[in-house]
């Protein structure tokens, strides 16, 4: 839109922009895990890269030549990969990953430091239209509020929330293709609200805080629990640093769920993690899904340190699941760690993991809150595959878009680089 179009319209130009921000942020958390996304991966992709680029063809001017050069070295490493795999890993994936590193740089030098608060307000409303749509689901008789949206097979619509998703009905999953996706968001929402600054006044903190810990509890996630149990702990080590309405939404609200949902904290995160502790290896036998993920996934990277690639990955994966899996859930690995190390190998997997590494220690410089932040980061990595997509990759943009200015506990910000 030109300007003069903008100015017959009587929209400012900041106006505009921040309505392309917000749908650039909702595109990263869409491409980062969104039910509809997974349907059609690579048009998704090619369309969100493209209007990325068209949005920064017209926001930025400089591009950052560190950036260009990491990018390099990213794509080589992918195309030795491929070439190393004998196509294992197939080029269509190496492009693939270029596009969604790319894309999580882009948003970054576009919405810069703004991205925080853009975020915090996008998940915030996703959480509210998605307890709204979870309870449609859970009371029946209302399917037909939603029987007129889009039919996408397993579900209906999916840009505002995925109705009557019958994998996991009864338990909230927003947009997102399973509920341990979800909390990720929620949970990084949390963090951001109560240890950054996304520009929010107090009683609109207060607020979001409410709605995402309800939000979350309707997630019924192993992971997302404990992701906040961990956050919960923190703040209280904080709390004389933290605004005490804050600190008393979160603990009471965290109290008031154990209380009333007792039953369902048990059997979600004692019995799963007490199982998931106990001993056993492949040849005695493995009854968790999530145990023998690792397992098999440590297997074929013990025979692979340079990369299985995908094809040889599937096909290694298949042969150890053979009497302990269903057929139907031969597919893969469901840990983002173990998985990424025996696809891509130990070379690929160091140059990531520890690219991420940098953004904590560059930014975060409360020791407590570093270690947290890695902590939750690599609990989520440990229970989903979506290590190379937009938002984690944006622990790597980050890097060539901000300045050295690091995150206090108490006043934490990230000022945008000078020099791009």
């Amino acid at each position: 839109m030109s300007n003069d179009a903008i100015a017959q319209s009587n929209v400012s130009p900041s106006r505009v922009r921040t309505v392309i921000e917000y749908i650039l942020v909702y595109l990263v958390v869409f491409a980062s895990g969104g039910l509809l996304y997974q349907t059609a991966q690579d048009k998704f992709l090619i369309g969100i890269f493209g209007l990325c680029l068209g949005a920064a063809a017209v926001y930025v001017r400089n591009f950052s030549l560190a950036f260009i050069a990491y990018l390099s070295a990213f794509t080589l490493l992918l195309w030795w990969i491929s070439i190393y795999t004998e196509g294992s890993l197939p080029i269509t994936s190496v492009v693939g990953s270029i596009m969604q590193l790319t894309i999580a740089y882009l948003v970054l030098l576009i919405v810069r430091e703004r991205f925080i608060g853009v975020y915090v307000n996008l998940i915030a409303a996703l959480a509210a239209v998605s307890l709204v749509g979870f309870a449609i689901d859970q009371i029946p008789g209302l399917s037909g509020l939603y029987a007129f949206l889009p039919d996408r097979g397993q579900f209906y619509e999916g840009v505002a929330y995925a109705f009557g998703y019958h994998e996991h009905l009864t338990r909230n999953t927003s947009i997102f293709f399973e509920p341990a996706v979800y909390q990720a968001f929620l949970n990084l929402a949390i963090f951001l609200l109560l240890f950054c600054s996304p520009g929010l006044v107090t009683k609109r903190r207060m607020q979001y805080l409410a709605l995402l810990i309800v939000a979350l509890i309707t997630c019924a996630s192993t992971t997302g629990y404990l992701i906040f149990v961990l956050q919960l702990l923190v703040l209280v080590l904080r709390a004389r640093r933290l605004d005490p309405r804050l600190v008393t939404v979160v603990v009471v609200g965290a109290m008031s769920f154990v209380v009333l949902f007792y039953d369902k904290v048990e059997e979600v995160v004692h019995d799963k993690v007490a199982h998931y502790l106990s001993g056993s290896s492949l040849e005695e036998g493995v009854t968790m899904r999530r145990k023998f993920d690792v397992l098999a996934d440590m297997r074929i990277f013990s025979e692979n340190l340079f990369g299985a690639g995908f094809r040889d990955y599937g096909e290694k994966f298949t042969s150890l699941s053979v009497g302990f899996i269903r057929p139907e859930e031969m597919s893969g690995s469901s840990n983002g760690v173990t998985k990424l190390l025996a696809v891509y190998g130990l070379p690929f997997g160091m140059f990531v993991f520890g690219s991420m590494l940098v953004f904590f220690f560059r930014y975060v410089d409360d020791f407590i809150l570093r270690l947290t932040a890695i902590a939750l980061v690599g609990m989520y990595f440990w229970a989903e595959t979506l290590v190379l997509r937009p938002l984690p990759l944006m622990l790597i943009a980050s890097t060539f878009v901000f300045s050295r200015t690091i995150a206090h506990s108490e006043t934490p910000s990230l000022r945008v680089n000078g020099r791009l």
